[in-house]
Protein backbone atom coordinates (compact mmCIF):
# COMPACT_ATOMS: atom_id res chain seq x y z
CA UNK A 1 0.00 0.00 0.00
CA UNK A 2 3.07 2.33 0.51
CA UNK A 3 4.40 2.02 -2.41
CA UNK A 4 1.60 2.37 -4.26
CA UNK A 5 0.73 5.65 -2.38
CA UNK A 6 4.19 6.82 -3.34
CA UNK A 7 3.97 5.76 -7.36
CA UNK A 8 0.36 7.94 -7.14
CA UNK A 9 1.91 10.76 -5.19
CA UNK A 10 5.07 11.26 -7.11
CA UNK A 11 4.41 10.02 -10.82
CA UNK A 12 0.27 10.40 -10.88
CA UNK A 13 -0.19 13.85 -9.18
CA UNK A 14 0.09 17.12 -10.85
CA UNK A 15 2.42 19.64 -9.39
CA UNK A 16 -0.01 21.91 -8.57
CA UNK A 17 -2.12 19.03 -6.27
CA UNK A 18 1.42 18.28 -4.67
CA UNK A 19 1.66 21.86 -3.70
CA UNK A 20 -1.38 22.07 -2.17
CA UNK A 21 -0.77 18.86 -0.54
CA UNK A 22 2.44 19.91 0.83
CA UNK A 23 1.25 23.47 2.27
CA UNK A 24 -1.81 21.41 3.68
CA UNK A 25 0.36 18.57 5.77
CA UNK A 26 3.04 21.52 6.47
CA UNK A 27 5.31 18.25 5.87
CA UNK A 28 9.04 19.67 5.98
CA UNK A 29 10.50 17.13 3.58
CA UNK A 30 7.88 17.62 0.74
CA UNK A 31 7.60 21.44 0.91
CA UNK A 32 11.42 21.29 0.55
CA UNK A 33 11.55 19.04 -2.39
CA UNK A 34 8.96 21.42 -4.16
CA UNK A 35 11.09 24.49 -2.94
CA UNK A 36 7.80 25.47 -0.80
CA UNK A 37 10.07 27.37 2.04
CA UNK A 38 10.42 31.05 2.09
CA UNK A 39 14.49 30.63 1.75
CA UNK A 40 14.36 26.76 0.13
CA UNK A 41 18.56 27.72 -0.55
CA UNK A 42 18.51 27.21 3.50
CA UNK A 43 16.08 24.59 3.77
CA UNK A 44 17.74 22.07 1.03
CA UNK A 45 21.19 22.76 2.73
CA UNK A 46 20.32 21.98 5.98
CA UNK A 47 18.30 19.44 5.61
CA UNK A 48 21.00 17.79 3.59
CA UNK A 49 23.83 18.72 6.27
CA UNK A 50 21.06 17.17 8.56
CA UNK A 51 20.86 14.08 7.05
CA UNK A 52 24.67 13.61 6.11
CA UNK A 53 25.38 13.96 10.10
CA UNK A 54 23.27 11.50 11.40
CA UNK A 55 24.16 9.39 8.34
CA UNK A 56 27.77 9.54 9.54
CA UNK A 57 27.00 8.89 13.30
CA UNK A 58 27.51 13.04 14.35
CA UNK A 59 24.92 13.75 17.14
CA UNK A 60 25.40 17.46 16.22
CA UNK A 61 26.62 19.98 14.06
CA UNK A 62 26.62 23.97 13.18
CA UNK A 63 25.29 25.92 10.46
CA UNK A 64 27.00 29.00 9.91
CA UNK A 65 25.33 32.79 8.37
CA UNK A 66 27.89 34.75 7.47
CA UNK A 67 26.41 38.31 7.10
CA UNK A 68 23.46 38.24 9.57
CA UNK A 69 22.58 42.19 8.87
CA UNK A 70 18.64 42.67 9.92
CA UNK A 71 18.69 38.97 11.09
CA UNK A 72 15.87 37.69 8.36
CA UNK A 73 18.11 34.85 7.17
CA UNK A 74 19.25 33.79 10.65
CA UNK A 75 15.60 33.86 11.83
CA UNK A 76 14.62 31.83 9.39
CA UNK A 77 17.32 29.04 9.74
CA UNK A 78 16.77 29.37 12.96
CA UNK A 79 12.82 28.09 12.01
CA UNK A 80 14.26 25.22 10.03
CA UNK A 81 16.86 23.85 13.03
CA UNK A 82 13.44 23.47 14.78
CA UNK A 83 11.55 21.97 11.76
CA UNK A 84 14.26 19.46 11.58
CA UNK A 85 15.19 18.77 14.28
CA UNK A 86 11.34 17.17 15.01
CA UNK A 87 11.99 14.64 11.98
CA UNK A 88 15.96 13.94 12.14
CA UNK A 89 17.33 12.65 15.70
CA UNK A 90 20.01 15.34 16.12
CA UNK A 91 20.99 19.25 17.34
CA UNK A 92 21.48 22.19 15.84
CA UNK A 93 23.94 25.25 16.65
CA UNK A 94 23.26 27.89 14.60
CA UNK A 95 26.08 30.97 14.44
CA UNK A 96 26.05 33.76 12.94
CA UNK A 97 28.89 36.20 12.07
CA UNK A 98 28.39 40.19 11.67
CA UNK A 99 30.48 43.38 11.43
CA UNK A 100 27.20 44.60 13.58
CA UNK A 101 27.70 47.71 12.01
CA UNK A 102 27.10 47.01 8.51
CA UNK A 103 29.17 46.98 5.18
CA UNK A 104 33.14 47.64 6.06
CA UNK A 105 34.81 50.63 4.11
CA UNK A 106 36.96 49.49 1.06
CA UNK A 107 38.23 51.48 -2.11
CA UNK A 108 39.45 47.83 -3.57
CA UNK A 109 37.66 47.14 -7.53
CA UNK A 110 37.34 43.46 -5.94
CA UNK A 111 34.89 44.51 -3.64
CA UNK A 112 32.97 46.27 -6.08
CA UNK A 113 33.23 49.77 -4.54
CA UNK A 114 30.56 51.12 -6.75
CA UNK A 115 27.84 49.04 -5.78
CA UNK A 116 28.83 49.04 -1.93
CA UNK A 117 29.62 51.48 0.63
CA UNK A 118 30.65 51.72 4.18
CA UNK A 119 27.53 50.74 7.00
CA UNK A 120 25.27 49.51 4.09
CA UNK A 121 23.10 46.42 5.88
CA UNK A 122 24.08 47.39 9.68
CA UNK A 123 22.42 45.14 12.60
CA UNK A 124 19.66 46.85 13.55
CA UNK A 125 18.51 45.14 16.77
CA UNK A 126 20.75 42.69 18.56
CA UNK A 127 19.00 41.19 21.02
CA UNK A 128 16.43 40.30 18.96
CA UNK A 129 18.39 38.46 16.38
CA UNK A 130 20.32 36.93 19.44
CA UNK A 131 16.27 35.64 20.51
CA UNK A 132 16.30 33.43 17.65
CA UNK A 133 18.37 30.70 19.55
CA UNK A 134 21.30 31.39 17.71
CA UNK A 135 25.35 32.75 18.98
CA UNK A 136 26.73 36.22 17.41
CA UNK A 137 30.02 36.63 16.61
CA UNK A 138 30.64 40.12 15.81
CA UNK A 139 33.65 41.81 14.59
CA UNK A 140 35.62 42.25 11.39
CA UNK A 141 35.64 38.97 10.17
CA UNK A 142 39.78 39.46 9.77
CA UNK A 143 39.74 39.34 13.56
CA UNK A 144 36.77 36.97 14.86
CA UNK A 145 37.93 34.19 12.07
CA UNK A 146 40.93 33.31 14.07
CA UNK A 147 39.28 33.60 16.83
CA UNK A 148 36.25 31.66 16.46
CA UNK A 149 38.69 29.00 14.81
CA UNK A 150 40.38 28.53 17.93
CA UNK A 151 36.57 27.42 19.28
CA UNK A 152 35.43 24.45 16.62
CA UNK A 153 35.30 21.50 18.30
CA UNK A 154 34.63 17.72 16.64
CA UNK A 155 31.41 17.55 18.51
CA UNK A 156 29.58 19.98 16.62
CA UNK A 157 31.63 20.08 13.10
CA UNK A 158 30.29 22.54 10.46
CA UNK A 159 27.66 20.87 8.38
CA UNK A 160 26.46 24.10 6.61
CA UNK A 161 26.99 27.51 5.47
CA UNK A 162 25.70 30.42 3.86
CA UNK A 163 27.82 33.17 2.05
CA UNK A 164 26.06 36.64 2.28
CA UNK A 165 29.15 39.21 2.71
CA UNK A 166 28.47 41.04 -0.43
CA UNK A 167 32.73 41.09 -1.15
CA UNK A 168 35.68 40.01 -2.20
CA UNK A 169 37.69 40.42 0.88
CA UNK A 170 35.07 39.98 3.96
CA UNK A 171 34.43 36.74 1.65
CA UNK A 172 38.22 35.72 1.82
CA UNK A 173 38.29 36.20 5.27
CA UNK A 174 35.45 34.32 6.03
CA UNK A 175 36.70 31.06 4.16
CA UNK A 176 39.44 30.67 6.30
CA UNK A 177 37.39 29.15 9.11
CA UNK A 178 37.97 26.26 6.61
CA UNK A 179 41.63 25.54 6.98
CA UNK A 180 41.54 23.48 10.20
CA UNK A 181 41.19 20.43 11.21
CA UNK A 182 39.44 18.46 8.57
CA UNK A 183 36.96 16.34 12.25
CA UNK A 184 36.01 20.16 12.44
CA UNK A 185 33.69 20.12 9.57
CA UNK A 186 31.60 16.91 8.18
CA UNK A 187 33.55 15.24 5.13
CA UNK A 188 30.98 17.48 2.66
CA UNK A 189 30.05 20.92 3.69
CA UNK A 190 26.92 22.30 2.20
CA UNK A 191 27.38 25.57 1.23
CA UNK A 192 25.31 29.14 -0.24
CA UNK A 193 26.83 31.86 -1.87
CA UNK A 194 24.46 34.81 -2.52
CA UNK A 195 26.35 37.20 -4.18
CA UNK A 196 27.63 34.13 -7.01
CA UNK A 197 25.29 34.61 -9.32
CA UNK A 198 21.93 36.30 -10.48
CA UNK A 199 23.30 39.86 -11.62
CA UNK A 200 25.66 41.48 -13.80
CA UNK A 201 28.39 42.83 -11.93
CA UNK A 202 28.90 39.11 -10.26
CA UNK A 203 32.18 37.43 -12.06
CA UNK A 204 34.91 35.01 -11.31
CA UNK A 205 37.47 37.88 -10.67
CA UNK A 206 35.55 39.81 -7.90
CA UNK A 207 33.58 39.05 -4.62
CA UNK A 208 32.66 35.70 -3.62
CA UNK A 209 33.29 33.80 -7.13
CA UNK A 210 37.20 35.43 -6.81
CA UNK A 211 37.24 34.41 -3.39
CA UNK A 212 36.08 30.51 -3.92
CA UNK A 213 38.61 30.78 -6.77
CA UNK A 214 41.59 31.71 -4.30
CA UNK A 215 40.50 29.19 -1.35
CA UNK A 216 40.73 26.60 -4.65
CA UNK A 217 43.83 27.48 -5.58
CA UNK A 218 45.35 27.75 -2.44
CA UNK A 219 44.24 24.16 -0.38
CA UNK A 220 45.12 21.03 -2.22
CA UNK A 221 42.52 18.74 -0.36
CA UNK A 222 39.88 21.30 0.59
CA UNK A 223 37.72 22.26 -2.68
CA UNK A 224 34.85 24.47 -3.06
CA UNK A 225 32.83 23.16 -6.35
CA UNK A 226 28.65 23.93 -7.56
CA UNK A 227 26.71 21.20 -5.85
CA UNK A 228 26.25 18.62 -8.74
CA UNK A 229 23.19 17.33 -7.08
CA UNK A 230 20.78 19.88 -6.25
CA UNK A 231 18.80 19.16 -9.37
CA UNK A 232 18.51 15.45 -8.89
CA UNK A 233 17.20 16.40 -5.33
CA UNK A 234 14.42 18.34 -7.66
CA UNK A 235 13.47 16.59 -9.91
CA UNK A 236 9.74 17.17 -9.90
CA UNK A 237 9.66 20.89 -10.26
CA UNK A 238 11.46 22.96 -13.14
CA UNK A 239 14.90 23.77 -12.56
CA UNK A 240 15.37 26.85 -10.12
CA UNK A 241 17.68 30.14 -10.65
CA UNK A 242 18.66 29.55 -7.03
CA UNK A 243 20.56 25.99 -7.88
CA UNK A 244 23.67 28.02 -9.33
CA UNK A 245 24.29 29.34 -5.47
CA UNK A 246 24.53 26.11 -4.05
CA UNK A 247 27.89 24.85 -3.63
CA UNK A 248 29.94 22.20 -1.66
CA UNK A 249 33.07 22.59 0.43
CA UNK A 250 34.65 19.04 -0.49
CA UNK A 251 36.69 18.12 2.75
CA UNK A 252 38.93 14.84 0.99
CA UNK A 253 41.28 14.70 3.81
CA UNK A 254 38.44 14.08 6.17
CA UNK A 255 38.40 10.28 7.61
CA UNK A 256 35.03 9.87 6.29
CA UNK A 257 36.16 10.45 2.44
CA UNK A 258 38.45 7.46 2.66
CA UNK A 259 37.84 3.85 1.42
CA UNK A 260 35.50 2.95 3.92
CA UNK A 261 32.45 0.90 2.44
CA UNK A 262 31.93 -2.00 3.73
CA UNK A 263 29.27 -4.92 1.60
CA UNK A 264 28.47 -6.21 -1.25
CA UNK A 265 30.12 -5.25 -5.06
CA UNK A 266 27.72 -3.07 -6.68
CA UNK A 267 26.23 -4.96 -9.68
CA UNK A 268 23.50 -3.54 -12.46
CA UNK A 269 21.67 -5.79 -13.87
CA UNK A 270 20.26 -5.37 -17.25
Amino acid sequence: MKKLLSLIYYKLTPLFLKKILCIVTSNFRHKELLALHDRPWYAYGLLKSAELAKKKGYSRFTAIEFGVASGRGIRILSNYKKEIEKIIDIKIDIVGFDTGQGMPKTNDYRDLPDKYIEGDFPMIDKKKIESYDCKLELGDLKKTIPFYKKKLTTKSPIGFFAMDVDIYTSTKHALNLFKANSNCYLPYVFCYFDDSGGRHHFTRFTGELLAIEEFNNSNKLRKIDIDRGVWNEHKLIPNQIWYDRCFILHVFDHKLRKNSRIGKKKIINF
